[in-house]
This record gives structure tokens, sequence and C-alpha cells, in this order.
């Protein structure tokens, strides 16, 4: 060994001696974090769950809700459906949406005018997925912007009924528009207790 590789060796085992004996002898404890402080006077935002027919989920979706305090929110929803089997598909002299296979994604930004409880809603995102089988599928194609324009009742105390009703209008990122309507059931999962 020449003396070149003596000192870097010797410098490698220093670092390797160095590191572990800041990691492991040093009396000082090391935070990643800052420590936990409670806040105080936090709100939290009022979360409901679901069941939309018609509207931003084409056929159906199951959505999540969460309202925040100044009137904004925020909607996730999902809408699929498994393979069926083809023989029941083809003895039949009609098609609907249970014909294929499909998987849908609705996120949405919400704005809501009026009161606590009833309210009208206002609201615009994309409905993102796929269809198995595009030229048998009757609905608007995913992949597409989504407003919605209607009316809500959201009584904000936890475990209560929510209901909406209105107008859900579509431009698929092919150009086309659909004019939808959805209405929906639910329950809130949190807020007033």
């Amino acid at each position: 060994m020449n003396r070149t590789q003596v000192i870097n060796k010797l410098t490698k085992a220093a670092l390797l001696a160095a590191l572990m004996f800041f990691c492991f002898l040093n009396p000082h404890t090391l935070y990643a974090q800052l420590p936990y402080l409670p806040q105080k006077n936090v709100s939290v935002p009022d979360q409901s769950i679901y069941l939309e027919v018609g509207g931003n989920g084409i056929t159906y979706s199951m959505n999540y809700d969460l309202r925040f305090e100044n009137n904004y929110g925020i909607r996730l929803g999902i809408s699929g459906y498994p393979p069926t089997d083809s023989d029941r598909i083809e003895n039949r002299s009609y098609q609907d949406f249970r014909d294929n296979q499909f998987l849908f994604a609705v996120i949405m930004g919400n704005y809501f005018i009026g009161n606590e409880t009833s309210s009208l809603e206002l609201g615009a995102g994309v409905v993102l997925g796929d269809v198995e089988d595009t030229e048998n599928w009757s609905y608007p194609l995913p992949n597409a912007t989504t407003f919605t324009i209607g009316y809500r009742y959201m009584n904000r105390n936890k475990w209560h009924p929510t209901f909406k009703a209105g107008l859900t209008p579509m431009i698929g990122f092919n150009g086309k528009a659909y004019m939808r309507v959805g209405i929906s059931i639910g329950v809130m999962i949190s807020g007033k207790e």
C-alpha cells in the first residue's frame, strides 16, 4: 500500500469514528422536528359522506366532502363497476352502464352561498378515469371538466342527514358538452355534537 492509500483509509476511519461519536455518544438529544404545541381555537372542517346518483360521477359516485368555515369546500368521489357476465349481456336487447366496467374519480372545489344549513352550491373540478368499451358507452366519457350549480341541505350536526340536487354540466377533454342532473343523500361524519 502506498502512502496516499493509507491516508485515504485513515481519513475514512476518522470520519466514521466522528460520525459514530456524534450519533451514539453525544449526550444531547437531537430533534428532527419542532415540539408539538397544541393549537387553540382551531376549527375542524365539517365532513360528510354521500351517494350521488347521476351528477358529476356520471352514473353514480360515493363522495367524501369537506366544508370549511369560510364557505369553501372540497369533494373527492369515486365511481366504478367491475366486469360482468357476458352471457347475461348478450341475451338482452338493451345496454346500460352495468354492461361495461369503468372507474372514475371526481375531484372538485365548492363554494356555498347561504346560511349554515341551506345554501346554493357552486363547484368546479375534474372527472378522471377510464371506460373499458367506449363504443357501447352512452354516457359522457371521463377525463372531463365538471361543474355544479345546485341546492345543498347540510345540517352541520354530526350524524345528521345531508341532501343535494343540482345541474352538473360536463365538458369533455374531447370538446363535447353534456348537461347532467344529480341528486344525493348522505350523512355528516363530523360537525357540531
